[in-house]
């Protein structure tokens, strides 16, 4: 990928030659934009299925995140997208099972997440979104049988926690909701055992 460090827009390949055989890319490396200032919108075909630890670390004027159709995508690391100041809306592909700890915390422009229909992901992680003070509205897949610690804490102008019909939900930990000051009603799944302070 060529990627000069000032470059507003990538299109990651599907493919690179390797020894002049054509492989599938599969893989964004831990930090492999992390601390980019130019960087304004990413295309990520889907034969990508891990997107490493703060592969886009700080990447402050990060605004979209385009996934291809049929994304394959299953891992998003830890710290992965942290710090991204301007990006506004993020999509998490079907395919996702695994998001590492913080990684979307921080990203005080953050409107918009979206879950695809029919993810099967078991856990939003410590921090996943915290402080993300722009978002209003979240909608939890049924698949979650865990919030993490702090997945939510700051995020001051969230109105509305919304969870799938057929929730599996179990536990939501310490502080998942802390400081949310717009929030004035929550309807908490029957299937929840246990819940944190705070």
């Amino acid at each position: 990928i060529d990627f000069d460090g000032d470059t507003e827009d990538i299109v990651i390949p599907k493919t690179i030659d390797i020894d002049s055989v054509p492989t599938n890319v599969k893989v964004i490396h831990a930090y492999a934009f992390a601390n980019t200032s130019s960087l304004k919108n990413i295309y990520i075909p889907n034969t990508v299925e891990v997107i490493g630890e703060g592969a886009f670390y700080w990447a402050e004027n990060l605004r979209t995140v385009t996934f291809e159709e049929n994304s394959m995508l299953s891992e998003i690391g830890y710290e992965a997208f942290i710090y991204c100041e301007n990006l506004e809306s993020i999509f998490i592909p079907a395919s996702v099972t695994e998001i590492g700890e913080y990684a979307f915390s921080d990203n005080y422009r953050l409107k918009e997440v979206i879950f695809e229909e029919g993810i099967n992901l078991l856990y939003i992680p410590a921090r996943m979104f915290a402080y993300g003070e722009s978002l209003e509205e979240v909608i939890i897949p049924a698949s979650v049988i865990e919030i993490g610690e702090g997945a939510f804490d700051g995020c001051t102008r969230l109105r509305t926690v919304v969870f799938e019909e057929g929730s599996l939900l179990a536990v939501i930990q310490d502080y998942a909701f802390n400081s949310i000051y717009a929030l004035t009603e929550i309807q908490i799944p029957e299937t929840v055992t246990s819940i944190g302070e705070y």
